[in-house]
């Protein structure tokens, strides 16, 4: 019996690819990884490895390795062996954000932002304290009116200054009206002698909230009036005076109608006055008045104040600054064109 010959290799002049057709049988070649070179290509560059398998198919690995070289083009006009869904990875280059959209606020002056806001809050819990302490006897209603009578001369001052001292210091029209005031606080009085406690707290606080949405926070001052700052300011004095009307004396009625007038009325004037850099030391100051007077007597009020004011401080800003990432627009070149009408000169 003749032994095989042993196995030889091809001759120099038969090409790596020839051998590998030879081989590509049963035996495994004694090199498993060739060198496959492009027909007419001398180039070491354009030389691609490809590993073929002993039991695989040539022309499989060979179709792969074209369809690995053939790069994607963004040409309508040619065929290229790709789905028409395709998506290729260069399309991460060319995004860019739109210059349309605004930059992402940073969070410390949302929060100062948001001042201008709590301060009206504030102002209305404090009333709500003052109003507590005259229904118990806590306050003296003598406090109340001296206290406005201060804050609201000082405030006068200041608006009359800041104007330019245009006009004469209206001290006559001020006099009248605390001593209509006055006359009309035994009408106050009686005003809901007829109608339950139940009735009227329900009523004061819609009010309130009424006064508090439709209240204008913003600081232009010469900018044209709105109807809402007249219904707030309407809402908000109704409010005080249903709440002056359950109280015992007519002195008591003169004192909380006055302290709502200057907070209600005057107060908004005067916050539009006030500098910038004095709303966060203000804020901080009626947020510990509006605590110490609310914390010993009123327990749920307070933690529905600081509730309020976490929400408006640090619950606001935080999810406008969490959903301002809704207003950025990324765009580039993969965007669907937008088709472009010439309207004609002629109409």
């Amino acid at each position: 019996m003749v032994s095989p010959p042993p196995y030889s290799s091809p001759p120099p002049s038969t090409s790596c690819l020839s051998s590998a057709l030879l081989l590509n049988g049963r035996e495994r070649p004694a090199c498993p990884t060739l060198l496959v070179i492009p027909n007419g290509s001398h180039d070491l560059s354009a030389v691609k490895l490809n590993r073929i398998k002993t039991n695989g198919d040539l022309d499989s690995d060979l179709d792969q390795t074209e369809q690995v070289d053939e790069i994607w083009e963004r040409q309508l006009y040619r065929r290229q062996k790709f789905p028409d869904n395709h998506i290729d990875q260069t399309f991460l280059d060319v995004l860019r954000e739109a210059s349309s959209s605004p930059p992402r606020p940073k969070l410390g002056p949302l929060i100062l932002s948001s001042l201008v806001i709590f301060i009206p809050l504030s102002i209305h819990f404090l009333f709500i304290a003052v109003f507590h302490g005259l229904l118990t006897g806590r306050i003296d209603p003598g406090y109340v009116i001296l206290g406005s009578l201060g804050a609201g001369s000082g405030g006068w001052l200041i608006w009359w200054l800041r104007n330019s001292c245009q006009g004469r210091f209206p001290l006559r029209p001020s006099i009248i009206s605390l001593l209509l005031l006055h006359a009309l606080a035994p009408i106050l009085r009686t005003l809901t002698e007829a109608t339950t406690s139940d009735s009227i707290w329900p009523l004061a606080g819609g009010l309130f909230v009424l006064g508090l949405l439709l209240g204008d926070h913003g600081r232009d001052v010469g900018g044209p009036k709105r109807l809402s700052s007249s219904l707030a300011l309407t809402s908000s004095l109704s409010a005080s005076v249903v709440l002056a009307s359950r109280l015992p004396t007519n002195t008591h009625v003169f004192a909380l109608v006055l302290y709502s007038i200057l907070s209600f009325a005057l107060g908004p004037i005067l916050l539009r006055q006030i500098s910038p850099t004095f709303t966060p030391p203000l804020a901080t100051a009626l947020f510990g008045l509006t605590i110490k007077s609310l914390l010993p007597e009123m327990p749920t009020t307070s933690a529905t104040f600081m509730f309020l004011t976490a929400g408006i401080i640090l619950a606001g800003p935080l999810g406008i600054r969490r959903s301002w990432r809704l207003k950025s627009v990324i765009k580039g070149d993969w965007d669907v064109a937008l088709p472009v009408v010439r309207q004609s000169s002629d109409g």
